[in-house]
This record gives structure tokens, C-alpha cells and sequence, in this order.
């Protein structure tokens, strides 16, 4: 799978387990360690530890395994090399601490196609319940 292809399926993938501020920079320009960094934010320790599982259990149904696996008990920072792409998953304060936004300011950031806000269903007004407008707001009637 190409990099840019499995950058964009992390994402979707850390997307739908309800990471917070999930970015894509293409920083194959500043290093040679990587094309792209997958940056995400957990909620808390347990939440870091369950995306990163889900990861790895989705991309190993496509034959794809993190080549190494750095402080997945640690808690506020995981990084897990998939060869192309490197996935950095961080609590807010040491994604704040850390800054590799700002490290890697100049890296193009990955536009993404947000999926569309599920809308809610309208309600079916009952015809019972529905009262006519001078009703409903107590208009009083016209004086003469």
C-alpha cells in the first residue's frame, strides 16, 4: 500500500474511534525517517492504548504490521512505525508540550475530507398534538 494511501486509512481509522485533532503532514522533505506523521490526540490513557489497538487490528486484516512500537504503556505518548508512515498518538498537555506542529511547520499538512455531519431525523409532527398558530402563541385577535 503506499504511503499516501495508508497515511489517509490511519486517519479514517483514528477518525472513527473518536480521536480528537487528527492531522496528516507529508515531512518527507525534512526527513528520512518517513513520507508522513499521523498526529491524533487521546482523550486519556486507556483511549490512546484502544486507537492504536484498533490500528494495528484493522491494517493486520490487510497484511500490514507496525514495523516497531515505542510507549504503548506509557500512557501520554505512543509512536508506531508502519514503514512510510509514522503514527504519533499523544494526550493533549504532551501534544502540547511536544509541539511537532510547530516542529514541522513547514511540512505540507494533508487536507482531509471530513465525512458529513450525520443529520437527525425531523420529527413527524402528530396531527393531535398540532395546534393552530393563534394557538400556539396566544395571538389574540384582531381589534376592531
Amino acid at each position: 500500500m503506499k504511503s499516501t494511501t495508508l497515511a489517509g486509512k490511519i486517519a479514517e481509522i483514528l477518525d472513527s474511534k473518536k480521536a480528537v485533532d487528527t492531522a496528516v503532514f507529508n515531512v518527507s522533505r525534512f526527513t528520512i525517517v518517513a513520507e508522513y506523521f499521523v498526529v491524533a490526540t487521546a482523550t486519556s490513557d486507556t483511549h490512546g492504548r484502544a486507537l492504536l489497538d484498533e490500528v494495528e487490528r484493522v491494517l493486520a486484516a490487510d497484511g500490514i504490521k507496525a514495523l516497531r512500537v515505542e510507549g504503548k504503556t506509557a500512557g501520554s505518548w505512543t509512536a508506531a512505525d508502519f514503514g512510510g508512515v509514522i503514527l504519533h498518538i499523544m494526550s493533549g498537555k504532551y501534544r502540547a508540550e511536544v509541539a511537532l506542529e510547530k516542529l514541522y511547520a513547514d511540512a505540507k499538512k494533508i487536507v482531509r475530507r471530513e465525512p458529513p455531519a450525520k443529520k437527525m431525523p425531523k420529527a413527524k409532527a402528530n396531527k393531535k398534538n398540532v395546534k393552530k398558530r393563534s394557538e400556539r402563541k396566544n395571538i389574540a385577535a384582531p381589534r376592531g
